[in-house]
């Protein structure tokens, strides 16, 4: 990973922690080497998972192989509907 994808991962981070999507999504995804719609399924605190693991793994490939291991798993999470209760 290079500076420049870096820096784009850390900005997004800024923005996700702003409560903003990050500005530049595209350039995010594309960083991370990911699908930019699949990248934004994954919701806030998917998408700092995955910037977090990329930031820390650093490399290409294992940012590659990590990623999409998350993406499976946040995939797969379902999350709990609600249910009208009957009273």
């Amino acid at each position: 990973m290079n500076l420049q994808q870096r820096a784009i991962l850390k900005a997004a981070l800024a923005d996700i922690e702003n409560l903003a999507a990050p500005r530049h999504i595209d350039r995010v995804s594309a960083a991370l080497g990911m699908d930019m719609v699949q990248f934004a399924k994954l919701g806030a605190d998917g998408m700092k998972q995955v910037i977090y693991s990329a930031l820390l793994f650093g490399s290409t490939a294992a940012t590659s192989a990590s990623i999409q291991k998350r993406w499976r798993d946040a995939a797969q999470v379902k999350l709990p509907s609600a249910s009208p209760t009957r009273n």
